[in-house]
């Protein structure tokens, strides 16, 4: 090795690196890092505990919507028996307590009692489901969001504490270059003085060329290790800086967001599962009041109202015929001073029922296209719903629901006013049908169709007459003899199976005497 080289080599300071600086630089830059890695973790528990607050904010809300819900059913169960159906837990003398209350199972039977008894009874139980949901948001959902938070600022500190140490060992690395590099060059110095020592004995064959040969190469040998010395620190240095830009800075993030993503996901799947069975409870609380709902019969609900007022619409006594002197029956009397009148009220009768039959068929055909009409709206407002519902007094060409309740009601009275006037006058034509003589009985009005339902059938002999069929198993029985039945004493008066064998003998037998005695008139 020359001392050309050497010296080309000491003047030649371009590229000594200034390590100083370069640690001062790392410093500046680590604080940096650290920086920006805290802030990244502000941001994520200030995230976690936004989600906690709106958690809590929710559950909140939730117990406040639940408890306004039983307030609510609460509120109305009290009402009676269109509440909810309870179990009584007995005590243990055998009596009934109130204590713990035990909801049971509204079955329906078709009444639209039926249905609100299943609304409050599933509202109840909506009212249940939304406390469950809001006691788990928080148990559930709210803790796990707590329990990540605190995770996360574990994580961040020890991470933090980690690049710290790694930042530590890169500037020691960097002071250890720094001083291979010092030395190395101040051996090279000391190595190039003693070549030049060297070079001018030479010259001078001096004595001291001996002794110089050896100091110079013992110099070069230190030049060599301190130079490979400074080698290994800067290899290192560099290898363990470019790991730590590479790879470790990475490493330390992804520490810091330890099973972060994961869990945070696990969370959002545990709310999912949470809403989706509240709202399973509240789907099938809708549907089974819907399916309470299509159970609903007219017929269902017209008979528990009577059976439960039968006593109030008991039909009194019809009026009796109260026989005179002489008079054998309750029959009309066909003679000569009277048939004039009696063709005239027959005719006169024919005339006003084929006017009443034509009056009801129009009626009823009116009620017909009303109810057809109100159908068609209804479907009409269930297809439309979805995109634009139909509003009211709507210019669609249907009348509202306030209009068709007006034109149906309008057209209920008419028509059962003329059914009744139609069979008070067909039990009028019957009677005075019946006492004519068969050549007298002239069909005035052609193919009018007079028939008299069983229900419009009214007996003359001072007997009951019948009320709504589905009351036969409830109504009382009155005695034959009373003039005047109070609706009090109803209740009492019912008759042994024996005593209406009985009356129905003896009616059998005035049917009998009635039917001798039109014999005998006929002869």
């Amino acid at each position: 090795m020359s001392a050309a080289r050497y010296k080309l080599e000491v003047k030649d300071t371009s590229a000594i690196p200034d390590f100083e600086q370069e640690i001062k630089h790392v410093k500046i830059q680590f604080s940096e890092q650290i920086k920006c890695l805290q802030g990244r973790t502000d941001k994520k528990v200030d995230l976690l505990r936004d989600i906690e607050t709106f958690l809590q904010k929710q559950a909140e809300i939730e117990q406040t919507y639940a408890a306004s819900l039983e307030k609510l059913v609460e509120r109305y169960s009290k009402k009676g028996p269109t509440g909810l159906a309870r179990l009584r837990r007995a005590g243990e003398d055998g009596q009934e307590t109130d204590e713990p209350e035990e909801f049971v199972e509204h079955e329906p039977t078709g009444l639209p009692t039926d249905v609100w008894a299943v609304l409050l009874q599933q509202t109840k139980l909506r009212a249940d489901s939304r406390n469950k949901y809001a006691a788990s948001l928080l148990s559930d959902v709210k803790v796990r969001v707590e329990n990540l938070e605190r995770e996360t600022l574990v994580m961040s500190r020890k991470c933090t504490e980690l690049g710290s140490t790694l930042h530590t060992d890169l500037q020691r690395t960097y002071k250890t270059a720094d001083d291979a590099m010092k030395q190395y060059h101040a051996m090279l110095a000391h190595a190039i003085k003693y070549d030049d020592k060297l070079g001018k004995a030479m010259e001078k064959a001096s004595k001291k060329e001996d002794k110089l040969k050896e100091k110079s190469s013992a110099a070069h040998q230190k030049l060599v290790q301190s130079r490979n010395e400074y080698t290994l620190s800067v290899v290192c240095s560099n290898a363990f800086r470019s790991r730590f830009y590479r790879v470790e800075l990475e490493n330390i993030v992804d520490a810091m967001d330890n099973n972060f993503h994961d869990t945070f996901q696990q969370i959002f799947d545990t709310y999912r599962d949470l809403y989706k069975s509240d709202e399973a409870v509240a789907r099938a609380a809708i549907e089974k009041v819907h399916t309470a709902s299509e159970l609903i019969d007219a017929q269902a609900d017209k008979v528990k109202f009577f059976h439960e007022s039968y006593m109030t619409f008991l039909q009194p006594f019809p009026f009796a015929f109260i026989q005179g002197p002489g008079d054998s029956d309750s029959q009309l009397v066909w003679s000569n001073d009277s048939a004039q009148e009696l063709k005239e009220k027959y005719r006169d009768f024919q005339q006003k029922i084929s006017r009443l039959n034509s009056a009801v068929e129009q009626d009823e055909q009116t009620i017909q296209t009303i109810t057809s009409l109100r159908k068609e709206r209804e479907s009409q407002a269930v297809a439309t719903k979805p995109k634009q519902p139909l509003k009211p007094g709507s210019d669609d060409g249907l009348p509202s629901g306030m209009e068709s309740a007006t034109m149906y009601g309008d057209a209920f009275q008419k028509l059962t006013g003329r059914k009744c006037a139609r069979s008070a006058l067909i039990a009028q034509f019957l009677i005075v049908k019946e006492c004519m003589p068969k050549a007298e009985q002239v069909e005035e009005v052609p193919n009018l169709d007079i028939t008299l339902a069983d229900e419009d059938r009214v007996p003359l002999t001072g007997q009951p007459g019948s009320s709504p069929a589905m009351l036969a198993d409830k109504l009382p029985k009155p005695r034959a003899n009373s003039k005047q039945f109070d609706a009090s004493d109803r209740k009492d008066e019912i008759k042994d199976d024996d005593e209406d064998s009985s009356g129905k003998e003896r009616e059998k037998e005035r049917e009998r005497e009635r039917e001798r005695e039109r014999e005998r008139e006929r002869e």
